[in-house]
């Protein structure tokens, strides 16, 4: 079994996250991109690195997405309190609004970091205060390590999008500080040698780990991007969710002798809808109302078992043209 089915699989036994343990570690997301932020920014300047200050701006970016988030988090967490008529289906299509727009301001970003860098490489590379820029690197590394360590302890137990993009954000920041800190400790030696070759690549280390970094995060960007559409166009979700529902639907058709089921599931944010509708016979247990509600209170309780929030939906007909 591949790693990748064996993340997805794992998905499903993870456990549904409250609103106010995200919106508690959302606060503690924000409170570390406002300190690397301002780091990043007072470093890039004393030290003349694009990719230190790229990193305080994209925080400062990202700080105000993630306020976005929080207030969002705190309006969906309301839904329990009361119920609007605007939402008729809920409030969850605003967690992948939220990562869609994130995402796109990040790729938007990155493409000017990028174009930024080749523009300095085009002209002679940069300078760069190479023992600044590596302190920075030692303290954005323990700040990022931190943060990750603190979320990553709630994103391996439970299914959130939301979180999940704020602990991947937060790998590649401390990804990233050691990458940095690699790269100008190489430039810290190069600068010693006698070789005047060598010593002249120093002054594109810079620029080359500014490209290095937007590229790692474009990537991630473009993949939460179609993920947020995906969520917002209803797409089926991942095949695992699909088929762990399809084996519920048929138990309980099986249990109930109904001819036939057929079943729609669709994912947005935190919350899975399902449509089922059953096509009964004769021979079917099923024969009153009563019955019918018996056969949705043990679908209901058996699929409440997934890590989502659920919203079901059950119908039982014996024409077989209500349910395609």
């Amino acid at each position: 079994m591949s790693r990748k089915v064996q993340k997805k699989r794992n998905t499903l036994k993870k456990k549904k996250i409250s609103m106010k343990n995200l919106k508690k570690l959302m606060y503690i997301s924000i409170i570390g991109t406002f300190l690397s932020g301002f780091l990043g920014f007072v470093f890039g300047v004393l030290s003349r690195s694009r990719a230190i200050l790229f990193d305080g701006l994209y925080s400062i970016v990202d700080i105000s997405m993630s306020l976005i988030t929080y207030k969002i988090i705190s309006f969906i967490a309301k839904e329990n309190i009361a119920k609007e008529h605007i939402f008729v289906f809920g409030r969850s299509s605003l967690q992948p609004l939220v990562l869609l727009v994130k995402s796109f301001v990040l790729i938007i970003s990155l493409t000017l970091a990028i174009k930024s860098a080749f523009s300095d490489i085009l002209y002679g590379g940069r300078s760069v205060n190479l023992d600044v820029s590596i302190i920075y690197t030692v303290i954005s590394f323990a700040i990022s390590f931190a943060i990750y360590k603190i979320l990553n302890e709630t994103n391996k137990k439970t299914t959130s999008d939301l979180l999940a993009l704020e602990t991947l954000e937060w790998k590649v920041d401390w990804a990233v500080s050691l990458i940095a800190f690699l790269t100008f400790g190489t430039g810290i030696i190069l600068k010693t040698t006698q070789h005047s070759t060598l010593k002249n690549i120093v002054g594109y280390l810079d620029s080359v780990l500014l490209i290095g970094i937007s590229i790692l995060f474009t990537r991630e960007s473009v993949l939460n991007l179609f993920k947020g559409f995906s969520e917002l166009l209803r797409i089926a979700p991942e095949r695992e969710i699909t088929q762990e529902v399809a084996k519920i639907v048929k138990k309980i058709q099986k249990k109930y002798r109904i001819k036939e089921s057929f079943f729609r599931v669709s994912k947005v944010g935190t919350t899975l809808y399902i449509e089922v509708d059953y096509i009964t016979s004769k021979r079917s247990f099923v024969k009153t109302i009563k019955d019918s509600d018996k056969v949705r209170e043990e679908l209901h309780r058996e699929l409440k078992k997934l890590p989502y929030e659920l919203w079901l939906t059950v119908s039982f007909t014996q024409d077989r043209k209500w349910a395609l």
